[in-house]
Parts: C-alpha cells; sequence; structure tokens
C-alpha cells in the first residue's frame, strides 16, 4: 500500500509523458499488479500505451511490453 502512495506521488509530480513519468508510471502499474489489482494495472497501462505509444525509449518500451505480455494473461 506504502509504494502504492509513493508511485501516486511520484506520477502526479512529473509533466505527463515526460521520461521520469514513464518510468515512474510503470512501477506504479508493476505495484498495482503485485497488490492483485490486475483490472486496474490494465486500464493505467491501456490509457499510458495509448496516449504514448513510443514510451521515451527503447528499454523502457521493452519494459512495458513485457508487462503488457504479462497482464495480458
Amino acid at each position: 500500500q506504502e509504494a502504492r502512495k509513493n508511485w501516486a506521488l511520484l506520477v502526479r509530480g512529473y509533466p505527463r509523458g515526460a521520461l521520469p513519468w514513464l518510468k515512474a508510471m510503470y512501477y506504479m502499474i508493476k505495484t498495482e499488479e503485485a497488490l492483485g489489482k490486475k483490472d486496474l494495472a490494465r486500464r493505467y497501462l491501456k490509457s499510458t500505451l495509448l496516449l504514448y505509444p513510443d514510451l521515451g525509449e527503447p528499454e523502457l518500451k521493452a519494459k512495458y511490453e513485457k508487462l503488457a505480455e504479462r497482464l495480458a494473461k
């Protein structure tokens, strides 16, 4: 629960779509998944991929793709 709050604070603190925001959002989605909130994680992931398809950098894009594969199951 504490991790969720911390990642949410970081997400709110960065400009949407900026690389630090995309990284914080990635970890927030992973945290939701770890807490068993897979539906919420999927919604966050879907909106992030829709609005920011380039995901800032290749390494981060690869992480998002692996996360999307896991959440698709």
